[in-house]
């Protein structure tokens, strides 16, 4: 039986691992850039996969390739193929820490926020805290966003009669 505790370090560890493979884009690209440039060929290499555009930065790149490399080597013990892979513990904080350096290189470098599976989704996190409610409150409303990363924390004291609270209202309601 997995725990809570153990699914937080199952996608703790898959996210790591996506992170890893991201990095190890990065450096394969810059190669083959460097590559490109010494043999005069002024092409650029193809994308990081058929299903993304992005393309990384090659002075970023360039400027923190020797820390997406020290990062690397803290994080392999967790990256797919390796072999007694560790689980990772989300209450490891020198771990996550890593691991978001990692990703925030790496959103730098390429130019767009990492989040795996979700490349392009963006985050919003709200946070309201109410006394009273007399009529409606929401922590966010409008239209729902394609893709986005949504926390919402929302805190009511007092709720009156016919008052209303809801953390996400993406209801077509005026």
């Amino acid at each position: 039986m997995l725990t809570l505790a153990g699914l937080g370090g199952a996608a703790l560890s898959e996210g790591i691992r996506f992170l890893y493979g991201q990095a190890e884009e990065v450096l394969r690209r810059r190669r083959e850039a460097r590559a490109s440039a010494s043999s005069g060929n002024s092409s650029s290499p193809l994308s990081l996969s058929a299903a993304e555009s992005t393309s990384p930065d090659h002075a970023l790149g360039e400027r923190f390739e020797g820390d997406i490399h020290a990062l690397m080597v803290e994080l392999e013990p967790y990256r797919a193929g390796s072999g007694a892979r560790l689980l990772a513990d989300p209450g490891d904080r020198q771990l996550v820490d890593t691991a978001e350096a990692l990703r925030r290189i790496l959103s730098v470098v390429l130019g767009t926020p990492l989040t795996p599976g979700r490349e392009s989704a963006q985050t919003v996190d709200v946070q309201l805290d109410v006394e009273q409610v007399a009529g409606y409150v929401a922590g966010v409303r409008g239209r729902a966003p394609k893709e986005v990363d949504l926390k919402v924390v929302l805190k009511a004291g007092t709720v009156g009669e016919g008052g209303q609270v809801l953390g996400v209202d993406f209801g077509t309601g005026g």
